[in-house]
């Protein structure tokens, strides 16, 4: 796996060229759900499935709160928050980041959604490995 959507064709392509050269002695499985951020059923459609109202690029910014509140869930210093709350910038795209213990629990319930998505993915494509 990859840290961004935006290399998927790249992740999928080593994929089929290693399972080329490996000839079935040991495969690797491209995972695109993983990075289902914006198309139907991803991330975004769960952010707003949970009460999350935003207006993408709203503050033309490059920033969701669905990303931030991931960070926050790792680590709040990583999304700057005291920074942000000195700053009176706690809101991306008209959603506001506060509480801090709010957002966390929406970075964790996403976190907890995209492992889920990339599980079910993964099974599904080890199940159906050897039918091609």
């Amino acid at each position: 796996m990859g840290d961004s959507g935006g290399n998927t064709a790249g992740l999928r392509a080593v994929a089929e060229e290693l399972n080329t050269a490996w000839a079935g002695a040991a495969r690797v499985y491209h995972i695109p759900e993983y990075y289902n951020w914006t198309s139907s059923g991803g991330v975004r459609d769960f952010v707003t499935k949970n009460g999350i109202a935003e207006k993408i690029n709203a503050d033309g910014i490059h920033d969701e709160y669905g990303l931030t509140a991931v960070l926050m869930a790792y680590d709040p210093k990583m999304a700057r928050y005291d920074q942000r709350a000195a700053a009176k910038k706690l809101t991306i795209n008209g959603v506001s980041i506060e509480p801090k213990e709010k957002t966390i629990d929406m970075g964790r319930k996403i976190v907890e959604f995209r492992a889920t998505v990339a599980v079910e993915a993964i099974r599904k494509a080890m199940a159906g490995a050897g039918k091609h």
